[in-house]
């Protein structure tokens, strides 16, 4: 027996609703209020209701929410038992304007609210403000996925203002839904306007296709960078990784840059024997860490001699810092290939590689 049922599951809200339903190990089951009814579904102690009307004229909005509420009452008195739990997701337009919509949504809750009440079922009447997250369909009930859509693949044809509106994620509005000890949305929301949205959304999408890792400061930065994943994931024609420089030594392939301090990561491959590096930095600092194979570092002060190098093993567990000034050279100690990855604070700038070769 499914422990939680579900309306609306195949939205975006409900599909983050059955991805936390399975995080916390219960089972779950959908119900479609678009058959006919009344029709058997399995007794469930915990209703969810997310199905909704968003989209249509003022009576299918004002009436369409109200009767799906309806007929999710009637198919529950059909079944042998009444759930403990009913949440209903609402949303904070309901308290806040007279729209048709929102008076559809504020008819609905109030309908279950009595009919609740009458059966002796603890009612959750969700408010949810406007959420943003990654599964959203542009062009639907949720801007911030229309306008991330618009942004990954160049266009601006919704019409946009500077007026600010509450966001938070799905995936905070799925906590709060599944968790039958919570009575309100209370996570902190963040304040944007839909053009302040277009904008960073596109500096991300500018930054992802250029190979940078995006400067996530936030809440919502993580929430645009979680959608543009999710649609470069099901592009037709992701931007491909750089190709690797490759010569007798062996490769080097830049995997990325990040932005907010221009980090810089990249894989270096060692060909059987070979020896890389006898350079030093004046400004980057790298960070190096074992992926395969066995290298072994030879460092020391660039302003001394040969008489201050060291030796050491990279390790696969413990990355090693190399600060400024200090020269440092590489040997693959392997009868096969050997790989690393470095992690730098500048990204490399070919004009100015600062990278000094020299012997000690």
């Amino acid at each position: 027996m499914p422990k939680v049922m579900l309306t609306g599951s195949s939205g975006a809200l409900g599909k983050h609703t059955v991805l936390r339903l399975t995080e916390m190990g219960l089972a779950s089951g959908s119900l479609d209020l678009r058959a006919d009814f009344p029709r058997t579904v399995e007794t469930s102690a915990h209703v969810i209701h997310l199905a909704g009307i968003s989209r249509g004229t003022d009576e299918e909005l004002s009436n369409g929410n109200l009767s799906l509420a309806k007929k999710l009452t009637k198919t529950l008195e059909s079944q042998t038992a009444i759930p403990e739990f009913l949440t209903y997701a609402n949303t904070t337009k309901s308290i806040s304007d007279n729209s048709a919509y929102s008076r559809g949504k504020r008819d609905s809750g109030k309908f279950l609210a009595q009919w609740c009440e009458r059966k002796g079922v603890k009612f959750r009447n969700i408010l949810l403000p406007n959420l943003i997250g990654p599964l959203a369909e542009p062009y639907r009930n949720m801007v911030g996925s229309s306008i991330v859509f618009e942004s990954f693949n160049g266009l601006r044809d919704l019409a946009l203002n500077a007026k600010g509106f509450g966001l938070a994620t799905l995936q905070d509005a799925a906590d709060v839904i599944c968790d039958v000890n919570l009575e309100s949305f209370q996570i902190a929301l963040e304040i944007y306007s839909s053009l302040d949205l277009r904008g960073i959304a596109e500096g991300m999408t500018k930054e992802m296709r250029s190979g940078i890792f995006p400067n996530l400061t936030d809440p919502l930065h993580n929430s645009i960078y979680e959608m543009l994943a999710h649609l470069w994931f099901f592009d037709e024609e992701p931007k491909r990784a750089e190709q690797a420089k490759k010569d007798e030594r062996g490769s080097f392939r830049e995997i990325g840059k990040i932005a907010g301090g221009e980090w810089q990561i990249s894989e270096v491959e060692f060909s059987t024997g070979a020896i890389r590096g006898n350079h030093f930095h004046r400004r980057l600092v790298e960070t190096f860490q074992l992926l395969r194979g066995d290298l072994e570092l030879t460092y020391g002060p660039a302003w001394g001699t040969s008489d201050g190098l060291r030796k050491t093993r990279l390790s696969s567990d413990t990355p090693f810092t190399m600060p400024v000034g200090i020269w440092h050279s590489f040997e693959n100690q392997k009868d096969s290939e050997s790989s690393m990855l470095i992690t730098a604070n500048r990204w490399f700038n070919p004009e100015k590689p600062d990278t000094i070769n020299c012997e000690l």
